[in-house]
């Protein structure tokens, strides 16, 4: 009897310890660091047009052609072995 008694009182104590956490959420203090969006913004002033930042644009130089022979020939199984003298292996 006595055992169960020790018991719920811990539990009681345990439950007291504990309720006083419910003031600290990190989210709703305000002694602690919370989102800015500076790395947003420091990107954006880096950047030549800060649009490019959510379009890309392409390159007028090339036309995609050959990325598109790479993915068909991958995607038919029928991939190009490398020039000769070249290593495929990491070294590993």
């Amino acid at each position: 009897m006595i055992q169960i008694i020790r018991g719920g009182l811990g539990l009681m104590g345990c439950l007291a310890l504990l309720a006083g956490c419910g003031s600290r959420d990190p989210y709703a203090r305000d002694d602690v660091w919370y989102p800015t969006n500076a790395n947003a913004a420091n990107l954006a002033a880096m950047a030549v047009n800060p649009n490019d930042l959510v379009t890309g644009h392409g390159d007028p130089k090339q036309s995609g052609a050959a990325h598109v022979l790479a993915v068909e020939r991958i995607k038919t199984d029928n991939p190009r072995k490398p020039p000769a003298g070249h290593s495929t292996t990491s070294g590993l």
